[in-house]
């Protein structure tokens, strides 16, 4: 998810741990799009292969940061990030959520300077299968989207040359599907997010709980190796509240106009090395009457 969907994953979650069941309707935070030149069918370059695997649906996905989105958005949410692996797309990306005081939300998607980390006939694959991807709509992100009860509302090139750059606008239409965007049910081993929107009466409550593998142990990175992996590769993920003020956060920054907040690398970290296993982030706010 992702996503929450930088995430805390370029910096302390290793690949293993991002994964999400197929069981589960839900959204890993936030966060990757797909990407470069214009590709179609007619492609000569196209292996069988690939395009029996894009008429089936199937499409390969970045590992690492975008993957995390891939765990993303804060797993991601979160989770997030900008994972820099072997063999995997890199990006930076923007994501953020909107949301109204019914528990309806806006989701905005910006993915910029994407490109493969391999080199030669190994990358140009990547890129092309996520160019067939994102042409087809069957990319990693809008599925995440209509999987948690979303629609999507556009979806654009930016640009298509690499570095390529995209744009998903999408609404989802419930509390509950936000939910479910909100929410990574992973097997035994796997990290896993739950969130959780309360009401009441004027008051509003995002609670997102990550769990984390029982082998799991945050990384602390170095000054210098954590500007190497922003300069590689940037996430960030905003939750904004219409008509509302927050009151409350743990694990983001908010805003002067405490009309939005944004997810925070260095508190997430905080919050594993006091408890590696769970931590829960929330925002609370209250909607300003008119």
């Amino acid at each position: 998810m992702e996503g929450l969907l930088a995430g805390i994953a370029g910096f302390v979650l290793p690949a293993a741990f991002v994964q999400q069941s197929e069981e589960s309707p839900t959204r890993e935070l936030t966060l990757g799009a797909p990407l470069e030149g214009e590709v179609s069918e007619d492609d000569p370059e196209l292996t069988t292969p690939e395009l029996e695997r894009h008429a089936a649906g199937e499409t390969t996905r970045p590992s690492g940061g975008n993957a995390m989105r891939r765990l993303g958005p804060v797993a991601a949410m979160v989770v997030l990030a900008a994972l820099i692996l072997a063999g995997c797309l890199v990006s930076d990306e923007i994501t953020t959520i909107t949301i109204r005081p019914d528990g309806s939300a806006d989701v905005v998607l910006y993915r910029a300077n994407l490109r493969s980390s391999e080199t030669g006939a190994q990358g140009d694959r990547e890129l092309r299968d996520h160019a067939i991807a994102f042409d087809s709509g069957t990319d990693a992100d809008r599925k995440r989207i209509q999987d948690a009860g979303g629609e999507i509302l556009e979806a654009r090139w930016l640009r298509r040359g690499s570095p390529s750059s995209t744009l998903i606008a999408a609404k989802l239409p419930t509390a509950a599907s936000l939910e479910k965007y909100f929410t990574i049910r992973g097997g035994e081993g796997d990290v896993r997010l739950e969130g959780r929107l309360t009401q009441e009466g004027d008051r509003r409550r995002l609670a997102l709980a990550l769990q984390m593998p029982k082998d799991f142990k945050p990384e602390t990175p170095t000054p210098e190796e954590t500007r190497q992996k922003r300069s590689d590769a940037i996430s960030e993920t905003r939750i904004a509240v219409e008509e509302g003020e927050i009151l409350r956060a743990v694990g983001f920054t908010v805003a002067s106009d405490r009309r939005s907040a944004l997810l925070s690398i260095d508190d997430l970290l905080e919050l594993l090395r006091a408890d590696p296993r769970r931590v829960e982030l929330l925002l609370e706010w209250r909607v300003r009457t008119k």
